[in-house]
């Protein structure tokens, strides 16, 4: 009986496990030049594996600007054996085949492979949730510095953002009021009035208007008029309420 050869089995897992990473994985050899690049490096970047092995990776994916600091970073770590991204998870851009710039999560770790190192990169394509948390960052400054008292919910009741228009409004700080019941701003006898919005809200209507009453932290009445809006998930659920 032939006896399974190690070595030839250590091979096939190893490209089972690159070829079906939803990571980009990329091993760059000691002169700067591609050996390995995954299919989903194929996909995120657009050149073929037959196209990038052999290529200087500088040239291939890291924009022009960063190119000499990557050179640069190559030849301390063959002088020294440090390098300044080895084992970190670092943010940066990359360069895609049509001249685009994305934004990558990187992580870089160093093998020694007959006397000679070999450097593996892990590659995640982030350009979106970068672009998603700039988005929020800008929504967040222009919801904290409107005029308008500007306040949410969850499906519990409980609220969860607090302008600084509304801490002025109603007297309580934001780190007082959030994780609280809304109904603490509301009287006695409207409580079911505010217990409705959600499933008004899950009905169908898209922004209610209405006056009403809310209390102030010291108690006293304030005649408000109020949007509501609902509060959507990725996948359009809804997850709570926001007013102004």
């Amino acid at each position: 009986m032939r006896r399974p050869d190690p070595a030839g089995t250590l091979e096939a897992l190893s490209r089972t496990f690159l070829d079906s990473a939803l990571d980009c994985i990329i091993t760059m050899d000691a002169s700067g030049r591609v050996q390995e690049f995954n299919p989903a490096s194929e996909r995120v970047f657009g050149f073929t594996r037959s196209e990038a092995v052999g290529k200087e990776l500088a040239e291939l994916i890291i924009p022009p600007r960063l190119r000499e600091r990557h050179r640069q970073g190559l030849a301390r770590y063959l002088k020294t054996g440090e390098g300044p991204l080895i084992g970190k998870l670092i943010e940066i851009e990359a360069l895609r085949r049509d001249g685009s710039e994305i934004m990558v999560a990187l992580a870089i770790n160093a093998t020694q492979v007959n006397g000679s190192p070999i450097f593996t990169a892990y590659l995640r394509d982030i350009t979106e949730r970068k672009r998603a948390e700039e988005t929020n960052r800008r929504l967040a400054a222009i919801i904290e510095s409107s005029g308008d008292a500007i306040i949410s919910k969850d499906l519990d009741e409980i609220l969860t953002s607090w302008n600084k228009e509304a801490e002025r409004l109603f007297g309580y700080s934001a780190d007082e009021i959030i994780g609280k019941p809304i109904t603490v701003l509301v009287p006695p006898d409207r409580h079911n009035e505010e217990l409705g919005i959600i499933e008004r809200l899950r009905q169908g209507e898209r922004v209610l208007r209405y006056e009403t009453v809310y209390l102030r932290k010291d108690g006293t009445a304030l005649n408000v008029s109020l949007a509501v809006w609902p509060i959507k998930d990725e996948t359009g659920n809804i997850i709570g309420a926001s007013k102004i």
